[in-house]
């Protein structure tokens, strides 16, 4: 008696164990597809709006949800490209005007009127300057936010060392006049795939950003580092640091450091960070902030590296 109910509960328990592992198995299969539609959706942002989750043909509920979760990226993208769209249309039509309105005022200083005009004349020339650079950048911003940006024209090999030389060179005067010392560490040969001018600019602004902030006597350090798989583009200054609350918010277009609203002033544009973020993100890269709770910041701009000759 005894041994047959120990071969019952053997028996019962050796079913039980088949079915759990049946089970287990139909549900691991099951979610599956589950699985694959999560990871897919988990790897789709805003710079690859075009990728689509798989649709496995089966004709089920989770063909239909893909399907649906499909066509609210379709919306999003569309959206999103609509956005882009409306802001570099928008510049491109108003930096016309403002041209007009430049070569206008530029004709009237070189008449005959009173010196307290003339102030205000200039004036209104400096605003109007920068709202043509302002219109300038939403352009830019608004073509490399558009889905696939303008990677068709990331053709060339660039030689970041050259770059950055040539650059330094070039700001070195602007930065002396506010008492800075503008110097390039070192540089090692580094290549990417790219596009020059947009990584003229982006160094310009990443420059332009450190001469602002650095007070009058400190250095601002241009770098070039590569280790064969990165090529890194950096710019460290002596300035006030960045706070940790807002290490994140100033690559935010129009967001100024310390500022809770945007203003109008010919302190930049507030469009700098957002810029080179962007056009990192166009060559595959991405933009690292290095800042201590004290004083200094630098800024780091890492590219995929392009093989050596």
């Amino acid at each position: 008696m005894r041994k047959q109910f120990i071969t019952d509960a053997l028996t019962s328990a050796a079913i039980l164990a088949a079915m759990f592992l049946l089970i287990w198995f139909v549900t691991a299969m099951s979610l599956r597809p589950v699985a694959a539609i999560t990871r897919q959706a988990a790897h789709i942002g805003a710079r690859n709006l075009d990728d689509r989750i798989p649709i496995a043909g089966a004709a089920d509920e989770l063909d239909e949800l893909a399907k649906v979760l499909n066509a609210m990226l379709d919306r999003l993208a569309d959206s999103m490209r609509r956005t882009a769209e409306f802001s570099a249309d928008v510049a491109h039509q108003l930096r016309p005007p403002l041209t007009r309105v430049r070569a206008r005022l530029d004709l009237l200083l070189r008449g005959e009127i009173p010196a307290s005009l003339r102030g205000e004349i200039e004036a209104l020339g400096e605003e109007v300057v920068r709202l043509s650079r302002l219109c300038g950048h939403l352009l830019l911003l608004g073509r490399l936010e558009l889905p696939g940006g303008e990677a068709h024209l990331l053709g060339e090999r660039i030689d970041l060392k050259e770059v950055a030389e040539e650059l330094v060179e070039q700001c070195s005067p602007m930065a002396h006049e506010r008492g800075l010392a503008l110097k390039i560490g070192a540089p090692v040969p580094a290549h990417v795939r790219g596009n020059r001018v947009l990584l003229v600019e982006a160094l310009l602004n990443l420059i332009d950003n450190a001469v602002r902030w650095t007070p009058s006597g400190g250095t601002i350090r241009v770098s070039v580092d590569s280790n064969g798989r990165e090529a890194v583009l950096s710019v460290a200054d002596s300035g006030p640091g960045i706070p940790e609350a807002e290490r994140e918010r100033i690559f935010q277009p129009f967001y100024r450091m310390g500022e809770t609203a945007v203003t109008h002033t010919s302190a930049g544009s507030g469009l700098g960070l957002a810029i080179v973020r962007a056009i990192a993100r166009t060559h595959g890269g991405r933009v690292e902030l290095l800042s201590s709770a004290g004083p200094g910041a630098e800024f780091r701009v890492v590219f995929p590296a392009f093989p050596a000759d």
